[in-house]
């Protein structure tokens, strides 16, 4: 069974399928058209091949999101004075690498980590009697 490119979308499809099944292009009458050597074929496509390079960029998680989520559980597990800055910073640090990039992934481990952070701020701030 040989795979081929949908016309529409270029994801690959078996050669028997009746339509692509990302974006229902029908694919069965068409694919006569397209063989290995065809110059329209995905792989000669400079378009589809720079939409698939950068949609494999995208798919990172941010390591700052993953660093201010576990800051912000190490507050409530270990020492909060020391890990509320290291939290406040990654996710500072996380924040601003996501206006530069808006594909990173781990928007919920960065919210979710700042959250926390607030949260032992909050509870350092009633433990050291700092507003009372």
């Amino acid at each position: 069974m040989a795979l081929i490119f949908c016309p529409e979308c270029g994801t690959q499809v078996s050669e028997h399928a009746e339509k692509c099944v990302k974006c229902a292009y029908p694919i069965s009458n068409r694919k006569n058209n397209y063989s290995e050597n065809n110059s329209n074929s995905y792989e000669n496509n400079s378009h589809f091949q720079s939409a698939s390079v950068e949609s494999s960029k995208s798919n990172k998680t941010d390591i700052f999101a993953i660093l201010t989520f576990a800051t912000g559980i190490g507050g409530f597990i270990f020492f909060p004075i020391f890990f509320v800055p290291i939290c406040f910073i990654t996710s500072w640090v996380s924040w601003y690498k996501l206006k530069e990039d808006k594909n990173l992934e781990g928007k919920n481990l960065r919210l979710i980590g700042t959250f926390l952070n607030a949260i032992n701020i909050v509870w350092l701030q009633y433990t050291l009697h700092i507003f009372s």
